[in-house]
């Protein structure tokens, strides 16, 4: 099979994937949210 990706073939997909490992990344501000937001930039 030949796929070609990008936006001259289709849709592009990706997966965001945002965890938090612990309080302390919260208060780093690095909880879900600002990840999430980074991550959709």
């Amino acid at each position: 099979m030949n796929y070609e990706y990008g936006p001259r073939h289709g849709v592009t997909k990706a997966v965001i994937y945002c965890r938090v490992s612990s309080k302390a990344q919260v208060r780093r501000g690095d909880g879900l949210g600002s990840q999430e937001t980074r991550c959709r930039q």
